[in-house]
């Protein structure tokens, strides 16, 4: 069985670089704030995006993108020791 957390997870000190977006090229992660060592890279994220559920179309959109959400949470997980 593979460990999800690992694979999601950068490895602690390592700055990810632009050859860490593998298959997606040079497209450009669009977010004005600054990242974290426990971000994901692009190529973690597109491992990691279809395994979320669709947004509703019920009611309204989403007020946050859903990457900024999954960094927020494994940022607490390695910071926090959750």
């Amino acid at each position: 069985m593979i460990n999800a957390v690992a694979i999601l997870m950068p490895t602690p000190g390592r700055t990810p670089k632009p050859s860490d977006v593998g298959v997606l090229g040079s497209v450009a992660r669009m977010s004005a704030r600054r990242g974290y060592p426990s971000d994901l890279t692009d190529a973690q994220w597109a491992l990691s995006e279809p395994l979320l559920r669709e947004p509703s179309t019920d009611g309204r959109r989403e007020k946050h993108p859903r990457r900024d959400i999954v960094d927020a949470i494994l940022y607490l997980v390695r910071t926090a020791g959750c």
